[in-house]
């Protein structure tokens, strides 16, 4: 019996499926967040905190992922989880912090998800350019909810 350990490199040490796996798991506690409270303003009593602390978990656990797909060289998996975890991090901060500053505005969380549309567009050509059906399939589909 040897107790070698798999490689960094290797398929059994691939951070995606748990990068990818939080990252459907905060998108669909974004949807829960704003459709299910959507008459709340972010940091009220009606307002779910659990979903606001769900997505700091994707958040950081989708930056870990990235980070990790960043010291394997595989760039493009690195830009998409990291730029989805900082950005949910941020998200997380103005669901919090930004909450509870006197001139916050409910409507900059809808300006920030917008924002996000431009980075989605930039992410998605690398998948178009080299026919990846999957990641063009979902990155059409964060474009048309964004």
């Amino acid at each position: 019996m040897s107790s070698e350990r798999a490689p960094f490199g290797s398929a059994t040490a691939d951070p995606g499926a748990i990068g990818l796996s939080l990252f459907g798991f905060a998108l669909f506690l974004y949807g829960v967040q704003f459709v299910v409270y959507a008459g709340a303003a972010p940091g009220t009593a009606t307002s779910s905190v659990a979903t606001i602390y769900a997505i700091l978990v994707a958040a950081v656990g989708e930056t870990l992922a990235g980070v990790l797909y960043l010291l394997r060289g595989q760039g493009y998996q690195a830009s998409i989880l990291c730029g989805f975890g900082l950005w949910l991090l941020g998200l997380y901060l103005l669901l919090t912090l930004g909450a509870e500053n006197k001139s916050f505005a409910p409507d900059s969380v809808g300006w920030y998800a917008i924002a996000l549309i431009i980075p989605v567009a930039f992410m998605a050509i690398p998948s178009i350019l080299h026919r990846n059906p999957a990641f063009i399939l979902a990155f059409a589909a964060l474009i048309g909810v964004l």
